[in-house]
C-alpha cells in the first residue's frame, strides 16, 4: 500500500480502530524482531517500514488529541500552510 493511501485510509478511520491498529502493529513488529534475531527474516525493510507505519498511526492519534497540528497554527490543511509560504 502506497504511503499517501495508508495516510488516507488512516484519517479515516475511528480512535478506537487506530488503536488497534497501533497494537496490532506493535506486536508484529514484536514478532519480526524475534524473527530477525534468530535469522529466520527474509524480508529485514518489514522491520524499517513497520516502524515507520507506527509512526504515522501515532502521529494521527496525536493530532487529534491535541486538537489538531495546523488548527492550532490558525490554518486548516498543510495546503493552506504552503501557500502562505509562497507568499
Amino acid at each position: 500500500m502506497k504511503i499517501k493511501e495508508f495516510r488516507k485510509k488512516l484519517e479515516e478511520s475511528t480512535e478506537n480502530e487506530l488503536q488497534v491498529m497501533e497494537k496490532n502493529s506493535v506486536e508484529e513488529l514484536f514478532h519480526l524482531r524475534f524473527q530477525l534475531v534468530t535469522g529466520h527474516l527474509e524480508d529485514t525493510a518489514k522491520v524499517r517500514q513497520l516502524k515507520k507505519n507506527i509512526a504515522r498511526i501515532k502521529t494521527i492519534l496525536f493530532e487529534r488529541k491535541s486538537g489538531g497540528f495546523w488548527k492550532k497554527r490558525g490554518l486548516s490543511s498543510p495546503e493552506q500552510h504552503q501557500a502562505a509560504k509562497k507568499k
